[in-house]
């Protein structure tokens, strides 16, 4: 039982993390995207 709720405390976690405004900054910025003032991809 601990390792199913050490699993979903992890995955949780996860999900938490990769939508949030710092990691998809880190992204943006890792990969070189730009964007128009409209949001849309630029280049």
């Amino acid at each position: 039982m601990r390792l199913a709720r050490w699993l979903y405390d992890r995955i949780k976690a996860q999900y938490e993390h990769l939508p949030s405004d710092e990691t998809v900054d880190h992204v943006i910025a890792a990969n070189g995207y730009t964007f128009t003032a409209e949001g849309r991809r630029f280049g």
